[in-house]
């Protein structure tokens, strides 16, 4: 069954249901994929499913366990080319929920979230989520709570290791802008109670930096 296209289903799935598929989803199951057969998945349950005309029979729940984790991805805004690969690699990395954050040094403030939003989705799906991460609306750096918060530090540049014991149950984590954070965001952070943790000893790409950071809490 790995080797089955799978489509996530915005809909409450259960065995025998009947799942009308658009054009996009028909075509590709019948042209690009050549199966009358895939899997579909919504709210962390998988199902195999049979396509019959221009509709999906929902056959049997499968034994997939989903693999989404329950961090909370906390990203300043991007040029849109960046936080699209950076988006697409956390979505796979299992992340729960996306917050877009909006910094001092933000440069892109009209990002095309619906593009973002079919990424994610794709994403999902390749990586054999049984849930979609959740895109949440900006908000602005100081709404953001910064409680239990991971932040990667470019301050802390020359220090190799970081106390795994002392984040790992911490569930939100922060990537900040390309030019870094402001002075006064820094010092926000650093009253907050918010963990600081070093990348190694060379300043990374926002993008890069998301992947080794959630490599560092992610077991």
């Amino acid at each position: 069954m790995q080797n089955l296209p799978r489509i996530f289903i915005n809909e409450n799935l259960h065995v025998g249901k009947k799942i009308t598929l658009s054009t996009a989803q028909l075509h590709y199951l019948k042209k690009v994929m050549r199966t009358n057969k895939c899997l579909i998945f919504n709210d962390g349950i998988e199902f195999e499913a049979h396509l019959d005309d221009k509709a999906l029979n929902i056959i049997h729940k499968t034994e997939h366990t989903d693999p989404s984790n329950k961090i909370i991805f906390c990203f300043a805004i991007i040029k849109q080319s960046k936080m699209e690969e950076m988006l697409n690699a956390v979505t796979q990395m299992g992340v729960a929920v996306l917050q877009p954050i909006i910094t001092k040094r933000t440069n892109e403030h009209f990002p095309k979230w619906g593009r973002i939003e079919k990424i994610i989705i794709e994403a999902s799906e390749q990586s054999r989520r049984n849930s979609i991460t959740k895109l949440l609306p900006p908000i602005k750096f100081d709404k953001l709570d910064k409680k239990n918060l991971i932040f990667a530090d470019e301050r802390l540049v020359h220090q190799n290791k970081t106390d795994i014991n002392k984040i790992k149950n911490y569930n939100s984590v922060l990537i900040g802008p390309e030019g870094g954070f402001s002075p006064s965001e820094f010092a926000e952070l650093d009253t907050s109670g918010a963990i600081g943790i070093s990348l190694g000893k060379t300043i990374l790409r926002a993008e890069t930096a998301a992947i080794a950071t959630l490599a560092k809490i992610i077991t």
